[in-house]
Protein backbone atom coordinates (compact mmCIF):
# COMPACT_ATOMS: atom_id res chain seq x y z
CA UNK A 1 0.00 0.00 0.00
CA UNK A 2 2.44 2.51 1.11
CA UNK A 3 5.88 2.66 0.83
CA UNK A 4 8.63 3.63 3.12
CA UNK A 5 11.45 5.98 2.27
CA UNK A 6 14.16 3.25 2.58
CA UNK A 7 11.90 1.18 -0.02
CA UNK A 8 11.89 4.28 -2.28
CA UNK A 9 15.35 4.60 -4.63
CA UNK A 10 16.10 8.29 -5.08
CA UNK A 11 20.03 7.55 -6.00
CA UNK A 12 21.28 10.47 -7.96
CA UNK A 13 22.04 8.39 -11.28
CA UNK A 14 18.33 6.78 -11.00
CA UNK A 15 15.80 7.47 -13.47
CA UNK A 16 12.83 7.43 -10.77
CA UNK A 17 15.19 10.37 -9.23
CA UNK A 18 15.29 11.71 -12.87
CA UNK A 19 11.86 11.94 -14.05
CA UNK A 20 11.02 12.97 -10.52
CA UNK A 21 13.55 15.89 -11.61
CA UNK A 22 11.85 16.58 -14.66
CA UNK A 23 8.58 16.69 -13.79
CA UNK A 24 9.02 19.31 -10.98
CA UNK A 25 10.88 21.24 -13.54
CA UNK A 26 7.90 21.21 -16.21
CA UNK A 27 5.46 22.75 -13.52
CA UNK A 28 8.33 25.40 -12.75
CA UNK A 29 8.42 25.95 -16.23
CA UNK A 30 4.97 25.86 -17.25
CA UNK A 31 3.93 28.26 -14.00
CA UNK A 32 6.77 31.00 -15.20
CA UNK A 33 5.62 30.69 -18.76
CA UNK A 34 1.72 31.30 -17.38
CA UNK A 35 2.83 34.60 -14.68
CA UNK A 36 5.04 35.88 -17.41
CA UNK A 37 8.23 35.51 -16.12
CA UNK A 38 11.08 34.92 -18.20
CA UNK A 39 14.60 33.17 -16.74
CA UNK A 40 16.03 36.67 -16.34
CA UNK A 41 13.29 37.83 -14.11
CA UNK A 42 13.21 34.62 -11.57
CA UNK A 43 17.16 35.19 -11.44
CA UNK A 44 17.11 38.55 -10.22
CA UNK A 45 14.19 37.40 -7.69
CA UNK A 46 15.90 34.33 -6.17
CA UNK A 47 19.28 34.84 -7.11
CA UNK A 48 19.96 32.04 -8.83
CA UNK A 49 21.77 31.98 -11.87
CA UNK A 50 19.88 31.51 -15.22
CA UNK A 51 22.42 28.61 -16.34
CA UNK A 52 20.83 26.66 -13.06
CA UNK A 53 17.33 27.48 -13.31
CA UNK A 54 17.32 26.36 -16.78
CA UNK A 55 18.81 23.35 -16.11
CA UNK A 56 16.59 23.21 -13.35
CA UNK A 57 13.49 23.44 -15.59
CA UNK A 58 14.71 20.73 -18.11
CA UNK A 59 15.53 18.49 -14.78
CA UNK A 60 18.99 18.94 -15.58
CA UNK A 61 20.33 20.46 -12.33
CA UNK A 62 22.56 19.05 -10.03
CA UNK A 63 20.81 18.06 -6.47
CA UNK A 64 18.43 20.59 -6.48
CA UNK A 65 17.56 21.96 -2.83
CA UNK A 66 13.98 21.76 -1.28
CA UNK A 67 15.00 25.57 -0.39
CA UNK A 68 15.78 26.19 -3.81
CA UNK A 69 12.56 25.35 -5.15
CA UNK A 70 10.67 27.29 -2.42
CA UNK A 71 12.78 30.46 -3.72
CA UNK A 72 11.69 29.97 -7.21
CA UNK A 73 7.95 29.06 -6.09
CA UNK A 74 7.75 32.31 -4.01
CA UNK A 75 9.41 34.74 -6.59
CA UNK A 76 7.14 32.91 -9.71
CA UNK A 77 4.12 33.46 -6.91
CA UNK A 78 3.07 29.35 -7.20
CA UNK A 79 2.09 27.40 -4.26
CA UNK A 80 4.21 24.94 -3.19
CA UNK A 81 1.79 22.24 -3.90
CA UNK A 82 1.50 22.86 -7.19
CA UNK A 83 4.52 22.16 -7.85
CA UNK A 84 4.04 18.18 -7.06
CA UNK A 85 1.38 18.70 -9.31
CA UNK A 86 1.38 14.89 -11.99
CA UNK A 87 4.75 13.92 -9.80
CA UNK A 88 4.35 10.23 -8.87
CA UNK A 89 6.44 9.75 -6.05
CA UNK A 90 5.83 6.26 -5.42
Amino acid sequence: MYKYLTEVNFEKNSLEYKNILVKLGKNIKHHRIEQDYSLTDVSVMTDISTSYLSKLENGKAPKPSVYTFLKICIAIKMEPRLLFNKVNLF
